[in-house]
């Protein structure tokens, strides 16, 4: 897997697409953990291996195991999408 993530770092996309079928039932499991809707966690997801593409030129195998690097990537999306989702409540939009 940190094979695959340094060629994401690389812009590889086929690499890309191999991670995603890995790990992307993983990541959405978590997403409806924390949110009932489907279309929701549909979009936590999305934005989750959004931010891996944009965090894999950071990924640091002497630091992180693939799957916990991950891991902390969905926890801070997922925080992020709702900290959003509050602030448009409270400013009364509708999304």
């Amino acid at each position: 897997m940190s094979e695959l993530i340094a060629r994401v770092s690389c812009g590889d996309q086929d690499a890309f697409g191999r991670f995603y079928d890995a790990t992307s039932r993983m990541v959405f499991g978590m997403a409806l953990n924390v949110s009932t809707d489907r279309t929701q966690a549909e979009a936590m997801t999305q934005e989750v291996f959004v931010a891996a593409w944009r965090s894999a030129p950071n990924f640091d195998a002497s630091v992180w195991a693939p799957s916990a690097w991950l891991v902390s990537i969905t926890r801070k999306e997922i925080a992020r999408m709702f900290r959003l989702s509050a602030k448009r409540s409270s400013a009364g939009v509708i999304s």
